[in-house]
């Protein structure tokens, strides 16, 4: 069943990540999806408890302290949004504001808000090189597809590119890489890659290449299970137009995952990679994690099973 999302929640954060997030924003919201903008505050450090909350023993209410700390980021928050919309004429979006751990506010706020996707910047702040530590505990733990913006990459999806990697997953990453592309009215490709490492190529060579034959039989299965997904698709009436003009290839390499799918973004100009989280019992997969700090596309992340 292909899915049309109603409601995302925007995890924002000052930073050089909020212009694309909130252009990513809109692009979805121009396609009828409901944005619900969430910022957490984050634990105060050790060292400013020390300093403010002496105070309470004085006579000044803890949670009167916390309200005057909340005030003045939300002033903050509402100054940078209205910094990047200086040019618009609509006033700065509304948002929720709350105080704890980002990633378990963040999910509990979108399981709540009923949401069927999360929508958050995907780099470090100080490197902008590798995936930040906030995004990969979301990528860890919410229940829902998440959505990591990259610095850098266009905000209007032309390509999406779906990596199936031939596991319980499957089926849902590519029903939501699907419903997306038809969402955004984009072009897809389907990628596979077989996993191979040097130890692999010196066993094949020792063993007169003998595996090459299961990589071959590996590779006919894969395909053979990604067209059966395929024929059972359920495509909602609203989505039939986008489907049925979707021709779709399934581009199948072998090598290094997390490498292969980078360089297969560049050369397809993909604005967005959709993936299955991988690993299991909760945990993130090796190639989840490497491919979404490497890639220079949008990364759409599927945790399996997410409706």
């Amino acid at each position: 069943m292909l899915y049309s999302p109603e409601s995302f929640v925007l995890a924002f954060a000052p930073g050089g990540d909020l212009a694309n997030v909130l252009q990513v924003s809109q692009v979805l919201q121009e396609k009828g999806a409901q944005a619900k903008l969430l910022h957490v505050l984050s634990a105060m450090p050790a060292s400013m408890e020390q300093v403010l909350f002496p105070y309470a023993a004085m006579g000044l209410d803890e949670d009167a302290i916390w309200s005057e700390i909340l005030d003045v980021a939300r002033e903050q928050l509402l100054g940078e949004l209205r910094s990047l919309q200086a040019d618009s004429e609509q006033a700065p979006p509304s948002f929720e504001l709350r105080r704890g751990d980002v990633v378990e506010e963040l999910a509990a706020y979108a399981l709540k808000q009923g949401s069927e996707l999360l929508l958050c910047g995907g780099r470090r702040k100080d490197t902008g090189e590798t995936l930040g530590p906030t995004a990969e505990r979301l990528l860890r733990r919410l229940h829902c597809p998440v959505l990591l913006v990259k610095r850098g990459v266009a905000t209007q999806v032309k390509r999406v590119l779906i990596a199936l990697g031939g596991g319980d997953d499957t089926a849902e990453v590519l029903q939501w890489g699907l419903s997306f592309a038809c969402w955004l009215h984009a072009d897809v490709e389907l990628v596979s890659v077989l996993a191979t490492s040097p130890e692999h190529w010196a066993r094949a060579i020792l063993e007169n290449e003998r595996s090459a034959p299961l990589l071959q039989e590996a590779e006919r299965v894969l395909r053979e299970r990604v067209q059966a997904i395929l024929d059972g698709i359920t495509v909602p009436f609203a989505l039939e137009p986008e489907a049925a003009e979707m021709k779709l290839q399934l581009h199948v390499r072998r090598g290094d995952p997390a490498i292969e799918l980078g360089e297969l973004c560049s050369e397809l100009n993909a604005e967005v990679l959709v993936m299955g989280r991988g690993g299991r019992g909760g945990r993130l997969g090796r190639v989840c994690l490497d491919a979404s700090a490497r890639v220079s596309a949008h990364v759409l992340v599927i945790p399996g099973q997410s409706r």
